[in-house]
């Protein structure tokens, strides 16, 4: 496996995981804003209940993936938004840039031995 290959399947993996968090974002934002409303419709009861409703919401959060998958897999209609867009393999020039550079070409008539050495030039 060479470094573009890896760079790919990185970006690949990369490019889900902001897919997955940008998915728990937005919908746990859209039930923290509930709960803040409710909790503020509840104002007047026990801290205890709004206390236990905003509990409820954050171990509910981290489950929200889980949970649109399910629905999903269950057949409910979906509507596609186009917040990211589908993903496409990186750019070939990036595969490019770390292939090793050709060596240049060496002149026949010189040896590795007169390549390596020093050229001392003294005047007199």
């Amino acid at each position: 496996m060479n470094a573009a290959d890896v760079l790919s399947t990185l970006d690949h993996w990369g490019f889900s995981l902001a897919r997955v968090l940008l998915t728990v974002l937005w919908q746990s934002s859209i039930v923290f804003a509930a709960v803040a409303g409710l909790s503020w419709l509840l104002r007047k009861r026990r801290a205890g209940v709004r206390h236990a409703l905003w509990l409820a919401a954050l171990l509910v959060a981290p489950v929200l993936p889980l949970l649109t998958m399910v629905v999903s897999q269950a057949g409910a209609p979906q509507a596609p938004v186009g917040v990211l867009p589908t993903y496409t393999e990186p750019a070939p020039f990036l595969a490019a840039a770390f292939e090793p550079a050709p060596s240049p070409p060496v002149p026949a008539d010189l040896s590795g031995r007169e390549m390596l050495a020093p050229k001392v030039h003294v005047s007199v």
